[in-house]
């Protein structure tokens, strides 16, 4: 499809998980890398970490072209690949995941009332120094986790909850840009916007 004909041709991220290519001798004992599995006509399994040559897979995964993490190890100068669980990943951001669910009450089920933040610019302004901002940063630190709930681009969040029948006003709910000039902030600017703003609160 011509649309996509650009489609990778981006620079990686540089996150953890996106890596740069490097000659094999630079890879270190214990790597984690992000690969593709393949076979080859010997009927063994490699798997494809964005290298100038494949690497001998010894994991349990036997699913062609399955993406996978894996944990290079090097021995004597040659690299086989293990299996690794995202769970043991904890000290790196290795992406996130995306969920479906078929109803907001079904989200809202997932987390306590405290860790829920709605974003509308009805609201009141967020306050960096405020007691809340305070406390999030104290949850952030516990286990980093709070939800943060964003309108879609027809509904705001009063109109969604209220669909659902859901008390919007028994959440926390803060304008996070202020004087924003438009009629709306788009909403892929919003996420960042506030994640931006919640990084700014952790590391204070």
């Amino acid at each position: 499809m011509d649309m996509l004909k650009y489609a990778g041709k981006l620079h990686p991220l540089r996150s953890p998980h996106h890596k740069d290519k490097v000659p094999l001798n630079l890879i270190k004992h214990g790597e984690i890398r992000v690969g593709l599995i393949e076979q080859k006509k010997d009927g063994v399994f490699y798997v494809d970490v964005g290298l100038d040559s494949l690497i001998l897979y010894k994991g349990k995964i036997k699913s062609i072209g399955k993406k996978i993490d894996v944990k290079l190890i090097k021995k004597n100068n040659v690299l086989t690949a293990i299996d690794v669980e995202k769970t043991d990943i904890v000290k790196y951001y290795w992406g996130y995941n995306v969920f479906y669910f078929n109803s907001i009450n079904e989200v809202l089920k997932e987390y306590d009332t405290s860790k829920i933040v709605l974003t509308s610019r009805y609201s009141t302004n967020y306050d960096i120094m405020s007691q809340f901002s305070i406390n999030l940063k104290n949850t952030l630190r516990e286990d980093g986790s709070i939800l943060l709930f964003f309108g879609s681009p027809k509904f705001g969040l009063k109109d969604l909850f209220s669909k659902e029948g859901i008390n919007y006003d028994k959440f926390n709910s803060f304008n996070f840009f202020p004087k924003q000039g438009t009629q709306t902030v788009r909403l892929e600017e919003s996420i960042f916007g506030v994640l931006s703003i919640l990084n700014c609160v952790y590391f204070s």
